[in-house]
């Protein structure tokens, strides 16, 4: 099931996909899966594929990718979408550090997978199955038995006009 997001200052809907399809791999027992961090592609998009996605949202690529199994960001070669400025570059690197940080509980996690068919994500009503509005929660997970990973998705000014 895929979720529809209309504006142009969202994550790609592909977003939501990749990561009901990393937590569709978890669950059948392939915890190790990726998705490309900021899109593969031109513009500084943030993987919108739009081009008007830019830096914020790729940095929020890389906070979610803090708790993907697999962290991989490549382009075209001669693209130049991979570069920031020093603001937004250290946003990445702390999404980077913090990741570092969660490698031993990421590796505890696989190591698990490995042995007892544990998932290193998972669906949030896996943890609260009799919570009926787990069942509805497309863009949040579990990592690691212990994180609620809930992502943002649209940049602040999308958001706080919403609220409006």
């Amino acid at each position: 099931e895929s979720i529809e997001i209309k504006s142009k200052n969202v994550l790609n809907p592909k977003t939501v996909i990749i990561h009901s399809g990393m937590l569709n791999y978890n669950i059948n027992g392939m915890s190790v899966s990726a998705s490309n961090i900021c899109g593969y592609g031109e513009g500084g998009d943030g993987g919108n594929g739009d081009g008007d996605g830019g830096s914020e949202l790729c940095v929020r690529w890389h906070q979610l990718a803090t708790f993907l199994p697999l962290a991989i960001r490549f382009s075209k070669t001669g693209s130049t979408y991979q570069e920031h400025n020093t603001t937004v570059q250290s946003h990445i690197t702390r999404a980077i550090r913090e990741r570092y940080t969660l490698l031993p509980l990421l590796y505890t996690q696989f190591y698990k997978s490995h042995l007892h068919g544990k998932t290193v994500l998972a669906p949030v009503y896996f943890f609260y199955p009799d919570d009926s509005t787990t069942i509805d929660l497309k863009t949040q997970f579990m990592f690691a038995d212990s994180i609620l990973v809930a992502p943002v998705l649209q940049k602040v000014a999308e958001r706080e006009r919403e609220r409006e």
